[in-house]
């Protein structure tokens, strides 16, 4: 048995054009027998504030790193809490453009699953990420949150994680796929999606994707009834007719109400470029949520205005990226990319 654990560790830090940036690291730690975690920070850290379930405590110094005191089993109830730490890196400065690098410092515990989001200052063009971590949106929530509970993958999502690269514009025939978005036109993720064969009455079911895409394949011809339905909107029914020598596409736009309504749409059959153009905002859209600052980012902005023990100089809006890395033991973590100034 590990003397302790951390399930999950997140990650924020506030970088400005002179290099300077503000990190904050919450861990949720499970604790056996550990006296303290042992954090080696990056060259030109330091150590601003800890706290350990809620209560402020002061990391001692030594040789080998910061150390943050922990609860152990036989002083405190057992179960999981949370410890978290600031810390404030000098940098170097951007330029007008050239090659970057970030770390976060390395832990004496293992963590299950890290995800570290990094705002960069609004001028700043980036590009060709690299490092051992992978862009968030190469990592659906739900794997993640399978790695931290240490479950196994059940066989539906099984079939939605195969699904989680769909090219709708390069379907054959005998397959029927679509995507569904709401009435702004941002996917609907996890929605049910019934497709009922009108002469046999046979039933196949899926569900939409991260990105609100869906596919079925080996659909004989015919016509059929697709049901779209999710939460908080409308169900969506459309009637189609499949054809032996072509795909089926379908675009739906869910209309907020009740799911006890239901929209009912005669046209079936999507073309390619009505898909295509309700596919580049979806796509629009996500990407504007990937880069919009969450709110473990917003906290750790309003720290920064008096709370921290001194004054520190980070931007207060700027461009999100986000990262994940499973299993990550005793090592750093690191992010690379290319850059421009504006």
């Amino acid at each position: 048995m590990l003397s302790a654990i951390a399930e999950r560790a997140t990650v924020a830090t506030l970088a400005n054009f002179e290099g300077k940036s503000l990190t904050e690291v919450t861990l949720r730690v499970r604790n056996h027998a550990q006296a303290f975690v042992r954090v080696e920070l990056p060259q030109g850290a330091t150590v601003l504030s800890a706290e350990v379930a809620g209560e402020r405590v002061k990391p001692a110094t030594a040789r080998d790193g910061s150390r943050i005191p922990l609860l152990r089993t036989g002083f405190s109830p057992s179960g999981v809490y949370t410890v978290s730490f600031v810390y404030i890196n000098t940098g170097a400065p951007f330029s007008k453009r050239g090659d970057y690098s970030m770390q976060l410092p390395k832990l004496d515990i293992p963590v299950n699953l890290l995800t570290w989001e990094v705002s960069l200052p609004d001028r700043l063009e980036v590009r060709h990420f690299g490092g051992n971590a992978l862009a968030a949106e190469l990592f659906p929530a739900a794997a993640q949150n399978l790695i931290i509970d240490n479950s196994e993958l059940s066989e539906d999502y099984v079939v939605r994680f195969d699904q989680n690269e769909i090219d709708i514009a390069g379907l054959l025939p005998g397959q029927i796929g679509g995507i569904v978005v709401d009435p702004a036109g941002s996917v609907v993720a996890g929605a049910d999606i019934s497709l009922v064969n009108k002469q046999s009455g046979a039933t196949i079911r899926t569900k939409s994707n991260a990105d609100g895409r869906w596919v079925v394949t080996n659909m004989p011809a015919g016509p059929l009834t697709v049901s779209v339905d999710s939460p908080g909107f409308k169900s969506s029914k459309q009637d189609l007719e499949l054809v032996a020598s072509q795909p089926g596409l379908l675009g739906t736009t869910l209309e907020v109400g009740a799911v006890a309504e239901t929209v009912t749409i005669q046209r079936g059959v999507t073309s390619l470029n009505g898909l295509y153009k309700i596919d580049e905002q979806a796509r629009r859209n996500q990407s504007a949520q990937l880069n919009a600052p969450s709110q473990n980012l917003l906290n750790l902005q309003r720290r920064v205005a008096g709370v921290l023990p001194v004054k520190v100089d980070v931007p207060k809006a700027g461009t999100s990226y986000r990262f994940v890395r499973p299993l990550v033991l005793d090592e750093e973590t690191t992010i690379t990319f290319q850059y421009r100034s504006r």
